[in-house]
């Protein structure tokens, strides 16, 4: 996930996903500037380089 949506909430979101489409999901939260980095980490460059699907979702925050 690109954002800055807690953690917690982006699992939750993806638990349904989880059971709709059988398969394990294992979000990563990560900031827009490090996505955006023209010099990105590793794991960032690595994923920017295969196919993406976007997804947009609303997650409601809770303190």
């Amino acid at each position: 996930m690109i954002g800055k949506a807690p953690l917690r909430a982006v699992r939750a979101a993806c638990r349904d996903v989880e059971e709709d489409l059988r398969v394990e999901v294992n979000p990563i939260v990560i900031d827009r500037d490090s996505w955006d980095s023209p010099s990105p980490e590793a794991f960032v460059a690595q994923i920017r380089e295969q196919p993406l699907t976007p997804i947009m979702l609303e997650v409601e925050h809770r303190v």
